[in-house]
This record gives structure tokens, C-alpha cells and sequence, in this order.
């Protein structure tokens, strides 16, 4: 979703030809991008392996100039497109290596050697390019009805849902993948207006305590969480104060325009004038 509503659909604003590898039921254009379809595996042995090759096989039919991925799987196959001379754009959106540690799928010996060696792969291949589900009795706890489960919201229902809320939380566990990330909720709440109540990570902090809007807190601690929201909400003054300062730091420096204009940069410098075709290779998920 954020792959092509954002990143492929704003390349092709800026002129260039896309094409997105993912998988879907047959090639089709969207909004100016080439979807190229693959199918979707049905394990993850086969994702790694299988998948990967339908990957490079299609992606090389593209004969694109610039190839740009997402998933770690998928560096393979970014080495072996940047072997026969095409730049590569890996954008990482994960710390991989210290994920490795919580595969609980893997033996523990597996485990603990894959960190350091998955470690050594990314960094050897990368300098090499161009540029749980946890099981928990949560549905004995009391106060489910007090809990109204929308679940999939569509695009453009997004901002209603936004515009009736009062506080945000975005209290993720300190998992390795999620400490140092950036998560999109975070400025989905800023951009409406709506104060946050966030895990107290580093780089999280920093976002936070810039704009002041919001509050961070240890996000295992179900008590600290509670008291946040309740201060919110019988402060409501101090919390929309909060909430506009949120909309006033997205609007100044963490607006897609300004991510866009970065990521046309980049191809811009990779790139010849002519605008040659590239090609996203995306998760796998199918695009809407």
C-alpha cells in the first residue's frame, strides 16, 4: 500500500517509468504504474527461494536502468541485477539482523548464529549496491465490550475515523525491528491533529519532544498508558494544543511532499536524463 500509493505512484508523477513487481492476478496498469504479476508463495521456504527467482526473472525481462527493494529476501536478487549493471536502491525499513533474534520458528543455536552472520550478508551485500505474533490470553481480559474493533479501514476513510478521535497511541513493544523505526501511525495521528501517546524509544523522543505533541511512555506498562490517556482526555484544551502543534510539525518537515522530493532526488542522481524505466520490487503483498 504505502509502496505504491506514495513511492511508485510519485515517481511516475515525476516523470519516470515505473513498473511493480508484486503479486496480483495478471499484469495491469494503475494510476500510470506497470504492475507486473507474480504468484504469491505459499510458504515462507517458498518465498525465500522460489519466490526470490520468480522475482529476478521477471525483474530482468524489465531491463530497467535503476531496480529498487524493499524485503532482505530480495538482496539476492538486488547483487545479481547489479552484476549484469543496473543500479540498485535498497530501502531498508528494519534492523534485520537483530530481528533474527526473535524467530521463534528457528532453533535458539540457529537463532544466535544468524544474527551475527545476517549482520556480515546485509553489510557485504549493501556496500555492494547503488545507493511474534504473541500468543496472549487477551481474550480473557475484561473490558472487550468497551472495545469497538473497526478493522480494515479503507484510504479514504482514514481521515473521518482521525477526525473523531481524541488521543493516539502508538505503544509498540521494544522489539529490535520497532526501536529505531519510524512508524507511519505516528504521523498519521500528527498530521490530523490528534495527540500522541507513544513508546518512550530514543529516536521516538526526539520526534515527540520537538513538536511537544504528545506524551511517551514505557509501552509494557499498561498503568502508565492508562494514566496518559485518562490525562489527555480531562485536559482537552492542553491536548489539542498538542494535536495542532503535531499537524504543524508533519506540514513542516515530515510531509510526504518533503519525503517525495528526496526519493526524485535520488533517482535524479542515479539516472540519465533520458528517464530510463525502473522497477520497484515491492513486499508481497498485492497492490490495491
Amino acid at each position: 500500500m504505502r509502496i505504491f500509493h506514495k513511492e511508485c505512484k510519485s515517481l511516475t508523477e515525476g516523470g519516470y517509468e515505473v513498473v511493480l513487481i508484486a503479486p496480483d492476478q495478471q499484469d495491469r496498469v494503475v494510476d500510470g504504474v506497470h504492475i507486473k504479476a507474480i504468484r504469491k508463495p505459499k510458504s515462507r521456504i517458498v518465498r525465500m527461494t522460489l519466490g526470490a527467482w520468480r522475482v529476478y526473472r521477471k525483474a530482468v525481462r524489465q531491463q530497467a536502468e535503476l531496480y529498487h527493494f524493499h524485503d532482505p529476501e530480495l538482496l539476492s536478487v538486488g547483487l545479481l541485477l547489479r552484476a549484469r549493471g543496473a543500479k540498485i536502491i535498497y530501502d531498508i525499513h528494519e534492523d534485520l539482523p537483530r530481528t533474527m533474534a526473535y524467530k521463534f520458528y528457528l532453533p535458539t543455536w540457529l537463532r544466535r548464529l544468524l544474527v551475527p552472520v545476517t549482520e556480515w550478508l546485509e553489510n557485504a551485500g549493501a556496500a555492494r549496491l547503488s545507493a511474534l505474533v504473541v500468543a496472549t490470553p487477551l481474550l480473557n481480559t475484561p473490558g472487550w465490550d468497551r472495545v469497538d474493533n473497526l478493522g480494515y479501514i479503507p484510504r479514504d476513510r482514514v481521515a473521518d475515523v482521525l477526525g473523531r478521535t481524541r488521543v493516539g497511541l502508538v505503544v509498540i513493544h521494544p522489539q529490535p525491528n520497532y526501536i529505531r523505526s519510524r512508524p507511519t501511525k505516528l504521523f498519521e495521528y500528527m498530521a490530523a491533529g490528534v495527540p500522541v501517546i507513544a513508546s518512550d524509544f530514543p529516536d521516538w523522543r526526539k520526534i515527540i519532544d520537538a513538536a511537544r505533541c504528545g506524551l511517551l511512555v514505557p509501552p509494557e506498562d499498561p498503568r502508565a498508558i492508562a494514566t496518559a490517556m485518562e490525562y489527555l482526555l480531562t485536559h482537552p484544551e492542553e491536548a489539542r494544543e498538542m494535536g495542532l502543534r503535531g499537524r504543524q510539525a508533519v506540514e513542516g518537515s515530515y510531509v510526504w511532499d518533503v519525503e517525495k522530493k528526496t526519493l526524485l532526488d535520488l533517482y535524479d542522481s542515479l539516472l540519465t536524463p533520458k528517464r530510463s524505466a525502473e522497477l520497484l520490487v515491492p513486499a508481497w503483498r498485492a497492490p490495491d
